[in-house]
């Protein structure tokens, strides 16, 4: 009984030292939607209509349930340890020297993915939108916005990711249901394909950059307050993604068809710009629009990285300030942003991540979750 009251003392002093702020359900699910979709819908038709053909749908419904395992190993590390981050119950779990070589591995990914990010959206803005600013220009303002927002901390990234995660995500879906009106339903039959099973579970492995951001989740604090339902917003969260994902690869494939889609890179904004709505008059070409919208997704996720980049540098060297770090990390990304790298560079550059995102993703969590059934059984 002694051991124990010593034990709850300790906990009670620990959070007592360890604000942090707390957000609701919807504020969780909306930080996990709009972190997740972002770049990789550009890429998203093409790569699931080449590895799963007309049934490109099935790869993608595969994917959304694994992001759905992923995202509740998350969220139960998050609920098991209320009020803490990774960091903290990292600590506890596995020392001290270990979570400083957890957090390493998070801030260096976390930093290298926004990163080329900003630089892949440069690109784009500088050939579609702003063709006589300087691309370093676009790289320095992106950056500068992004930084104003991490200065003011968690709970501001929540608000934005609030705000734009609604607006993106029911932009886009009007933009895909325009896409079906102009599009040929022949072109996404059969709907089942032709391959076997074993392929379009194969497929499904191959789309894990549309489905990156839920290990953003390792910077949010779960309140007790939060409750079960907190599983039930992240778990709607990512499977409103996946609805929308299928949404975009079906819709572009009933526009061009699967011969087409797969010659195209970036494959959503080619079909998008190919498309004239004439019963909208003024809104008749959507390529505007969607440019508009997939900016917005792309500086929430990136907003978002870049905070947890921050946070988890800040948890290392508790002695410089918060805001010191964001500088510090300001100045190196804009810096890595400048490096002469073609568009090719950029995408292989995005691939290698996502592949290491086997780590931050499965690897790390499910020895944190191993630890924490080890701990409680011990406990009993």
């Amino acid at each position: 009984m002694i051991y124990q009251t010593n034990i709850n003392n300790t906990m009670e002093s620990y959070m007592k030292g360890n604000k942090y702020e707390i957000l609701t359900n919807r504020q969780i699910a909306l930080i996990v939607l709009s972190t997740t979709i972002g770049y990789g819908i550009l890429i998203l038709p093409k790569n699931a209509a080449e590895n799963a053909g007309t049934a490109a749908w099935v790869a993608v419904a595969l994917s959304t349930i694994y992001a759905f395992f992923v995202t509740y190993m998350f969220t139960y590390l998050g609920h098991v340890h209320p009020n803490m981050t990774m960091p903290d119950y990292s600590q506890m779990l596995v020392g001290k020297f270990l979570t400083f070589v957890f957090l390493i591995i998070y801030a260096l990914n976390h930093f290298v993915f926004f990163t080329l990010l900003i630089r892949s959206v440069s690109e784009h803005i500088s050939q579609t939108v702003l063709v006589r600013t300087p691309r370093a220009v676009i790289i320095f303002v992106f950056l500068l916005v992004a930084f104003y927002a991490v200065s003011k901390k968690l709970r501001v990234v929540a608000l934005i990711c609030e705000f734009y995660g609604v607006s993106i995500y029911i932009g886009l879906v009007i933009i895909c249901i325009l896409l079906f009106t102009q599009g040929n339903l022949n072109n996404i039959r059969p709907l089942l394909g032709t391959y076997d099973i074993k392929s379009y579970l194969k497929a499904s492995l191959t789309l894990s950059i549309p489905f990156s951001g839920m290990e953003t989740l390792f910077a949010v604090p779960i309140d007790k307050a939060n409750g079960k339902k907190v599983f039930k917003y992240t778990s709607t969260a990512i499977f409103l993604v996946g609805f929308l994902y299928i949404l975009i690869v079906e819709s572009c494939i009933s526009v061009r068809g699967i011969n087409m889609i797969i010659h195209y890179k970036d494959a959503l904004i080619e079909v998008v710009r190919s498309v004239d709505v004439v019963q909208l008059e003024f809104l008749r070409r959507l390529d505007g629009l969607f440019i508009v919208i997939w900016i917005m997704a792309v500086f929430t996720t990136v907003v978002m990285y870049f905070h947890n980049t921050v946070f988890f540098l800040s948890k290392c060297f508790n002695r410089i300030s918060y805001n010191i770090i964001a500088i510090i990390v300001t100045i190196a990304s804009f810096c890595l942003s400048l490096l002469p790298l073609t568009p090719s560079d950029i995408e292989k550059a995005l691939n290698y991540t996502a592949y290491f995102n086997v780590i931050t993703i499965i690897f790390i969590p499910l020895i944190l979750i191993i630890l924490t059934k080890v701990k409680k059984h011990e406990k009993k």
